[in-house]
């Protein structure tokens, strides 16, 4: 479906199309230029769509008639997926007492004889039965509904896109959708409300998932999928702002804050503090969703995750190097985690240690847990009292 046209510079068409795809024409109407989507496109799934019993593992197609692939949650990666595993199931769309019909794109669905009401010029897309028989979801092209046998609908919620697959996890407490603007939804079975959203990119492979609190977790790379758009009107190219960026530019503005606070600010520094202050609002969003969301996905979600005694070794192991290098051959005398660390540390979380070396030397240093591995610096010295 064409969305726009616009006159190309120099001659030639512009045409924006709903897929999304661009594509340049010269004066001829011959193709001079193509960049199509880079989002999944989750049509006509069937019973490619399938979930584990948890729900943190989803198979899924990116493209019509490509392979397959397998998003773990529990393993952190992404994978192909040729064949089904034996412990995911499709959406299950018959049982007894349930009798749907015209649910698969039409705005006429029935439920046992009964027409389901939809919103005018909306239809159904998709469907999926509760592994214990008393819930239906359906799925259309403005809301994820649920509903009860006798066909009284127990809740409703709006969806970002088209609801082209649906499916129940076998434990029934978790509904996956996947949607037109490629994102897969997690909803709590109970009400509907979203808990988790995850992208898939569709050429690369990089997945990014989050939670509405804006903590996050992915594969390396993924944090440049993830930010903030900020639309600058229709005559100004709206800007966006990566994840990754944002969080950079809290760092600065920490470090400038702190070298502020010494007296220690170099003309240098000044600059660089007036660069990053536009992005500062956005940096500031983000790593105040880190800190609180963190702990969430460790509660509910977290299954990537690095053995702290593991971590803090490295740690030990990296600055005792850093140390011999500088002369200093004192070994690190103790690490004491100024914020508490549990038994193990899960993918988005942060925490801050203080390390000591036996000439009284401390460093405060910062963790920040990825999926495979541990990045951290030093944020601070201070010599013996």
């Amino acid at each position: 479906t064409v969305m726009d046209l616009l006159p190309a510079p120099g001659g030639g068409l512009l045409v924006g199309a709903a897929d999304p795809q661009l594509l340049w024409l010269d004066e001829r109407g011959q193709l001079v230029a193509r960049r199509g989507a880079v989002i999944p496109d989750y049509r006509d799934q069937g019973e490619t769509f399938a979930v584990s019993s948890d729900a943190w593992r989803v198979r899924v197609g990116l493209r019509r008639g490509a392979e397959p692939v397998l998003l773990d949650f529990i393993a952190g990666r992404l994978q192909r997926s040729p064949r089904p595993p034996a412990e995911l199931r499709p959406a299950l769309i018959e049982a007894p007492g349930w009798d749907w019909q015209n649910w698969r794109d039409t705005p006429n669905p029935t439920l046992n004889g009964r027409r389901v009401e939809l919103e005018p010029y909306e239809s159904a897309r998709s469907l999926a039965l509760s592994p214990d028989g008393a819930r239906a979801v359906l799925g259309c092209d403005w809301s994820l509904r649920a509903y009860d046998r006798a066909g009284k609908e127990r809740w409703r919620q709006p969806v970002p896109s088209v609801v082209w697959a649906v499916a129940i996890s076998g434990d029934g407490q978790s509904v996956v959708a996947a949607y037109g603007d490629g994102t897969l939804g997690w909803h709590r079975l109970a009400d509907g409300e979203r808990y988790l959203t995850a992208f898939i990119h569709a050429e690369d492979r990089r997945w990014i998932a989050w939670t509405p609190a804006g903590a996050y977790w992915g594969s390396p790379g993924a944090e440049e999928l993830l930010g903030w758009c900020i639309d600058r009107g229709p005559e100004r190219k709206p800007i966006f702002l990566p994840l990754l960026e944002a969080t950079q530019a809290a760092a600065a503005e920490r470090q400038q804050r702190s070298a502020l606070s010494r007296g220690r600010e170099t003309q240098a520094a000044a600059a660089d503090r007036q660069r990053w202050r536009v992005r500062l609002v956005f940096g500031l969003v983000a790593a105040v969703a880190l800190a609180l969301g963190g702990l969430w996905i460790a509660q509910t979600a977290g299954r990537t995750r690095v053995p702290r005694d593991g971590v803090l070794d490295k740690v030990r192991a990296d600055i005792e190097a850093q140390a011999r290098r500088q002369g200093i051959e004192e070994a690190v005398d103790g690490i004491e985690p100024i914020e508490p660390l549990s038994s193990v540390l899960y993918s988005g979380q942060q925490a801050t240690v203080r390390v000591r070396l036996r000439s009284g030397l401390q460093a405060t240093v910062e963790l920040r847990v990825g999926d495979t591995t541990v990045g951290y610096r030093v944020v601070q010295l201070e010599a013996p009292r």
